[in-house]
């Protein structure tokens, strides 16, 4: 049934094809008709194309050198089940080692089982799970922001429960001493009362924390700073053997990575 099936990367002429795809994926739709377009113009977007119709696509997006991000996979009703989605991400590893990648990693929801085993099957292997946590913020007491010495920060991050990385929207990269030092100096990584956050939002009233070390002060010290900040909702994103005295978001999701 999938003889003659060819993989290849999108053009703009193939958006509305891929919108057909993803205009039901849950009750809600989907989130990748407001990214698609920039996708296609800055990203790969990969699709599997059977008789002049295109059945399945997936994003590949380069994080940084060696590192590469898969993310947005989708296959049409009919053709669920058949493999479709194992040889897009084949040949999205292969095209990611031609550029020098040597690591891959995506997202799925933990109770997600087909995707889990489709990507087990293409040699991904589980590296975090993640939990959600939102609050609002308001002033709940004094707090002071200290200086962060980036070589402890860093060491203690790779140790951690964070196991090296950190969130930055929906994609998990590989903190450094670089990136540590440009997050300081743009306000993004701070330490309140002991408590270490990575304010990873380009978004004007709601935080999203990419990092977390909590101290005793914990939240009412985040949610007092950032609530000084102007921020008026604040979600977390935490491993999750992390268990904090906040809201949790219902789905729990994991990382997955594959050596290439």
């Amino acid at each position: 049934m999938l003889e003659g099936l060819s993989i290849r990367f999108a053009t703009q002429e193939d958006k509305e094809q891929i919108l057909n795809i993803v205009k039901n994926t849950w009750d809600w739709g989907d989130y990748i008709p407001t990214v698609l377009d920039d996708w296609l113009k800055h990203g790969k977007v990969f699709v599997a194309e059977l008789s002049g119709r295109i059945i399945a696509m997936s994003h590949f997006v380069e994080l940084e050198e060696g590192l590469g991000w898969v993310e947005g996979a989708r296959v049409a009703k009919e053709y669920r089940g058949m493999g479709v989605a194992t040889r897009v991400l084949e040949r999205i590893k292969e095209y990611a080692s031609s550029i020098g990648i040597k690591r891959l990693r995506l997202v799925i929801a933990v109770d997600n089982t087909p995707s889990i085993k489709h990507v087990k099957k293409c040699g991904f292997y589980e590296k975090l799970s993640f939990s959600q946590y939102e609050a609002q913020t308001g002033y709940y007491r004094e707090f002071d922001v200290q200086r962060i010495e980036v070589d402890e920060f860093v060491e203690k991050c790779k140790k951690g429960a964070y196991r090296g990385m950190y969130f930055w929207d929906f994609r998990w990269s590989d903190i450094t001493k670089e990136k540590a030092n440009r997050f300081i100096q743009t306000g993004s990584l701070v330490k309140v009362s002991g408590t270490t956050v990575l304010v990873a939002t380009n978004q004007k009233t709601e935080a999203v924390i990419g990092y977390l070390e909590p101290s005793s002060t914990f939240p009412d010290d985040v949610l007092s700073y950032l609530h000084m900040r102007l921020f008026a909702k604040v979600r977390f994103v935490v491993p999750s053997n992390m268990i904090l005295p906040l809201t949790k978001l219902d789905t729990e999701f994991t990382v997955y990575e594959c050596a290439l």
